[in-house]
């Protein structure tokens, strides 16, 4: 992969440059390892070039990925142009796992998906969907890996399982919560940057009162989807 992107960025040096990696989940802890590896191996510094360009890495429900020395590698190469946000939902177990000798790095953007008042919460349901993967499947927590003395952790699975069963590990979930940061109150659905029909893709919980079937990324509610000239989606 070095090879290749070294390979990239010389073809294109006379140019203005940057490489942008982004990832969820586990994807964004790859992601990380990934923008890390770049700048340490001077993958963003073109053959005769002087000065390094920008590597970026935007990553999703990231767990963390390495202890304090690794926090300290990351820190140094922050001078070769390399930066990292780490998008996480407040109810979201997976970037608090792994608490005991790990940390984070990076920048955050906290999102808090369930006080959106376009989702639909579901307490005491059949399905308990408070944590999913990007494919709709259930994803489960060993609850071992969370750290006693972690209160973060621990508020999240007091709260989260009992209070707020939102599906908040889950990437189109993650892009409405970015969506609605800083959003006027009264914005409608239609003029959100992150499509609200697609949070529904693999889920139900969009309210009902949007009318957009669940899961109808596949099955027979695909039928009831159209895709606009614009990219953004409706009901047929």
């Amino acid at each position: 992969v070095r090879t290749a992107v070294k390979k990239l960025v010389n073809k294109y040096k006379h140019e203005e440059l940057s490489i942008t990696v982004t990832g969820f989940s586990l994807g964004g802890a790859l992601a990380t390892l990934t923008a890390m590896d770049i700048v340490a191996n001077g993958c963003n510094n073109p053959t005769g070039s002087k000065a390094p360009f920008m590597v970026t890495a935007f990553v999703f429900g990231c767990p963390r990925v390495g202890n304090g020395g690794f926090k300290e590698l990351f820190d140094s190469l922050r001078g070769d142009n390399l930066r990292l946000l780490r998008m996480k939902n407040k109810m979201d177990l997976v970037p608090v796992l792994l608490a005991a000798g790990y940390t984070d790095v990076g920048n955050v953007l906290n999102v808090n998906t369930s006080v959106s008042k376009y989702l639909k919460e579901k307490i005491f349901g059949f399905t308990n969907d408070a944590f999913h993967d990007g494919n709709g499947d259930e994803v489960g927590i060993d609850i071992s890996l969370v750290n006693e003395d972690d209160h973060e952790a621990q508020e999240i699975i007091i709260g989260g399982w009992i209070n707020n069963l939102y599906s908040c590990h889950n990437m189109d979930v993650y892009m409405h919560g970015v969506a609605i940061e800083n959003i006027a109150e009264d914005k409608p659905a239609d003029e959100l940057d992150y499509d609200l029909p697609l949070v529904n893709k693999h889920l139900d919980r969009v309210k009902d009162d949007y009318k957009f079937p669940p899961e109808w990324w596949v099955g027979e509610n695909r039928k009831k989807m159209e895709q606009m000239d614009n990219g953004r989606w409706r009901v047929v």
